[in-house]
């Protein structure tokens, strides 16, 4: 067979194929080789796996249970879900997060069907963490009648007097079950309304370590070897990952407009003070010549050479003065490679070195213009070997261009920071005026392990320290904040923000409640649900999140503790 890329591969014919299992393989591997049907065994062993933890959460959970532990199928709970009117409960509540997508977006998500029911045209069941919740609410309302009702259902075709004992569960119908009390819909949804959901927040990045070692210890009958704790001097060891991977340093020409005064004084430097190939010059080499011999003439003194131009000015091919010259310079960047897949988009590719000269660039760019800029189709799948066929072999990562900024040079390879655990909100106390830094983890870990704070109190402001999965409440502008009625978890509920992550001055954030993006920027370029990195700065309303928040604490039942 030809692959997409052009490479060519021998495929074995039945018989050389039997031959071969048969000379180079034995046991088992033999039998799945030659079997004729995908074996079964993978998933048998799952459900065996989950028997097993089925009965060892029965025994821990005996203690602490009043009755007998019972085990329902995730079929039955759904149907229990259906019949008790709870999918429709939690359509309501996902609604208003489909209705605003829509607004935003332009594209159609949910459509309204007979009899009053709402069809989302995108998945809903996991998009929001309190599917949890909603399941165990009806687990909790499950009886064990529910189950063994269900379980029966197909034996009492024929057996009426047993189906009885079971009418109390029904309405009308075979399968239309009673709910648990008259409230039972409007409870639940007036609950999971009024959940705050607890996320777990691993801010562990430094821990103190016992280092232990064997010495020979003299006793009354002579020397043993024994295992020792160091008992002088401190160990620590980081619980997080310091670095991401190491990255290439690279110089690249960039051409720059300069004044004729800036140019001269650069090349000067170029002449005079040479070090190596990457310092700045004039890029025309015939103008540049031209100026170096300029220079020599006036002994290489700077003032002499400017005295000169200022009155016998340099001309161009066309006798008019040169009032800009064109400077070349080589400027430092950290050279990334990254795998080609549905995360490309033009920037990037704008981002590759060379890239309005380089044609795997402008391969790229057309490519993904032929997809209307979808990056999800254009670089996987079909997408992808139209491309391989385009460029003529595979290509599995491009190489892309990122300022040095903060990275470490470390025998020329550049490092970056991988966590930042901590971003610092300083607030004065007096104008409520508030600044923003992200701190750097490797500050942080030598700061703790000198005895010290994260960071520094500033004098006459208060400090707000923020983490991954931390949960700040966002005010309304007309709220006062020394008003708020806790007790009002409907409420309270729609202004919990969780923290995803930050950067430099910049925090994004996302509701507590969402787990799952509906639709992301990298499926539908600029259709995304939230901001274009899947995250966002300012709370639903369209108010900076960092600017008004404060930090609240919930505990793992999803309690406020205040």
């Amino acid at each position: 067979i030809t692959t997409a890329s052009g490479e060519k591969y021998y495929l074995l014919s039945p018989e050389e194929y039997l031959s071969h299992v048969k000379s180079t393989f034995f046991g088992r591997k033999r039998k799945h080789l030659l079997a004729e049907d995908v074996p079964e065994d993978f998933v048998s062993r799952q459900l065996n796996d989950t028997r097993y933890i089925g009965k060892k959460l029965t025994e821990l959970l005996y203690p602490v249970a009043n009755s007998d532990i019972i085990f329902t199928s995730g079929s039955i709970t759904s149907d229990l879900r259906k019949q008790w009117g709870l999918i429709n409960v939690w359509k309501e509540i996902l609604l208003p997060r489909f209705k605003r997508l829509e607004d935003a977006a332009g594209i159609a998500l949910v459509e309204n069907g007979e009899n009053n029911e709402t069809h989302f045209l995108k998945d809903y069941k996991r998009v929001d963490h309190r599917h949890h919740a909603l399941d165990a609410l009806v687990v909790a309302a499950t009886h064990r009648s529910h189950i063994q009702y269900l379980n029966s259902l197909n034996s009492f075709q024929n057996k009426r007097e047993e189906m009885q004992k079971f009418f109390y569960l029904l309405r009308s119908k075979t399968r239309e079950f009673k709910l648990p009390w008259h409230s039972f819909t409007k409870d639940t949804k007036d609950a999971l309304q009024e959940i705050f959901v607890s996320h777990k927040a691993n801010n562990r990045f430094l821990t103190k370590r016992a280092n232990k070692y064997y010495k020979w210890v003299k006793e009354k009958h002579g020397w043993k070897k024994e295992k020792c704790k160091q008992v002088t001097g401190e160990i620590f060891s980081p619980r997080v990952s310091l670095f991401k991977e190491p990255l290439g340093l690279v110089n690249i020409a960039e051409y720059k407009n300069m004044t004729t005064g800036k140019a001269i004084e650069i090349q000067f430097k170029y002449l005079t003070e040479f070090k190596n190939r990457l310092q700045s010059r004039i890029a025309d080499p015939r103008l540049r010549e031209k100026v170096n011999h300029l220079i020599k003439n006036c002994s290489f003194d700077l003032n002499e050479t400017m005295k000169f131009l200022k009155k016998h000015p340099l001309i161009d091919d066309k006798k008019q003065p040169i009032k800009q010259i064109t400077v070349l310079q080589f400027n430092e960047y950290s050279a990334k490679r990254t795998p080609l897949d549905k995360t490309i988009t033009i920037k990037k590719i704008d981002n590759i070195p060379y890239s309005g000269h380089s044609k795997l660039a402008e391969t790229l760019r057309a490519h993904l213009n032929e997809y209307n800029g979808d990056s999800a189709e254009a670089f996987s799948g079909e997408g992808l070997k139209i491309l391989y066929q385009k460029w003529g072999r595979p290509i599995k990562k491009i190489t892309r261009l990122e300022s040095v900024g903060s990275k470490i040079n470390l025998n020329g390879k550049l490092l970056e920071a991988d966590t930042n655990l901590f971003f610092a909100i300083y607030e004065n106390i007096e104008t409520g005026k508030r600044d923003y830094e992200t701190l750097p983890l490797l500050d942080i870990i030598n700061r703790r392990m000198n005895r010290l704070p994260v960071t520094d109190e500033r004098e006459g402001y208060k400090t707000i320290l923020l983490s991954p999965n931390d949960i700040v409440y966002v005010p309304s502008p007309e709220e006062n904040v020394n008003l708020i009625d806790w007790d009002d978890k409907k409420k309270i509920s729609k202004r919990l923000y969780r923290v995803v992550s930050f950067s430099g001055k910049r925090c994004y954030f996302l509701p507590q409640s969402v787990a799952d993006l509906i639709i992301t920027h990298q499926t539908n370029p600029g259709k995304g649900e939230f901001s274009t990195q899947n995250k966002d700065e300012k709370s639903i309303e369209g108010i900076k999140i960092v600017d008004v928040c404060f930090k609240i604490r919930i505990d793992r039942l999803g309690n406020l503790i205040k």
